[in-house]
């Protein structure tokens, strides 16, 4: 019996044990699970293997070539590179105002490719906004008018597009000049318009092609800073496409480009550079012909 009892107890104990194990690894998988179910949760952009071709003729250029990319909610990203590398293409491709030729892109979650046209458009005016270099404002209209513009053309009433567009310039600090044309604006102040304009209808995700690059260093400086504070306290997220130093080095993150490839990552000090930032082109030419804006406003949201 001795031996028995003795086999048996230790059969019971090696099944108690492999219990655990499995227990244990169980909830490792699970946890793991979880956590990679969070992690995409997180993301805010993905792109996998993203090519994008331009055909002109018997040739074909390669702007992207097969590009990797992700960006956590929250993050402010400055996307770095040479004169085309392929920036602004990027972002062209990941805001969906560009079809990729091979690879996915998916925002939110949604794979863009399952998207019509008629929807992309939809998920830009309701979830992004854009901030470019060149202001894109209508001098015929007031800075609310222009404010207010993407709501009026995505169907919001009147009423509630002006509320919220009063709302969106006191936020960037300009809710005493509503009334004004971008001809009585500071350069500085032609910007923080633009800002408002993309943080009007609640965005996911505010996408910004060189958006100091019309400003001196301090107008540059005072744009960075608000953008900085709005991803901070509001947990908006930015990507920042540009070729000045001092953008990146405010960002949560740089990500480097060369002919058409991602060739680096790093995280920089946090604190925007005041050297080499500064006016590219001066700013009383950045106030945009109606025709112009007209045509980029139909380009984002389907309408103008």
């Amino acid at each position: 019996m001795g031996p028995t009892s003795g086999s048996d107890d230790t059969q019971q104990g090696d099944h108690v044990q492999n219990q655990m194990v499995i227990e244990r690894n169980g909830h490792m998988n699970d946890s793991r699970s979880a956590q990679m179910s969070e992690s995409a949760e997180q993301k805010m952009i993905r792109a996998s293997g993203v090519v994008k071709e331009y055909r002109t003729g018997t040739s074909t250029l390669q702007a992207l070539k097969g590009v990797d990319f992700s960006v956590t909610k929250g993050e402010m990203v400055a996307v770095m590179g040479p004169s085309g590398c392929g920036k602004t293409t990027l972002l062209n491709c990941l805001s969906g105002l560009d079809d990729v030729t091979e690879g996915q892109v998916w925002l939110e979650g949604v794979d863009l490719a399952t998207l019509s046209d008629k929807q992309r458009t939809e998920s830009r005016a309701r979830r992004m906004g854009f901030i470019f270099q060149v202001y894109n404002l209508l001098p015929v209209l007031s800075a609310i008018e222009n404010v207010e513009l993407p709501l009026l053309v995505s169907g919001v009433k009147s009423r509630e597009a002006r509320d919220r567009s009063r709302e969106a310039l006191r936020t960037v600090g300009l809710e005493q000049w509503a009334t004004h044309r971008p001809a009585e604006l500071s350069g500085g102040q032609r910007q923080r318009v633009t800002i408002a304009r993309a943080l009007v209808n609640n965005p996911a995700i505010v996408w910004g092609d060189e958006p100091t690059g019309a400003l001196d260093s301090t107008n540059a400086t005072e744009i960075l800073t608000l953008m900085r504070e709005l991803n901070r306290t509001q947990g908006l997220t930015l990507v920042l496409v540009t070729h000045d130093p001092g953008v990146g080095a405010g960002c949560d993150r740089i990500v480097r480009m060369r002919d058409g490839e991602i060739v680096g990552e790093e995280r920089p000090s946090g604190e925007f550079g005041l050297d080499g930032l500064g006016v590219t082109h001066g700013t009383e030419d950045s106030v945009q012909m109606p025709s112009r804006t007209a045509q980029l406003t139909r380009e984002l949201y389907g309408q103008g």
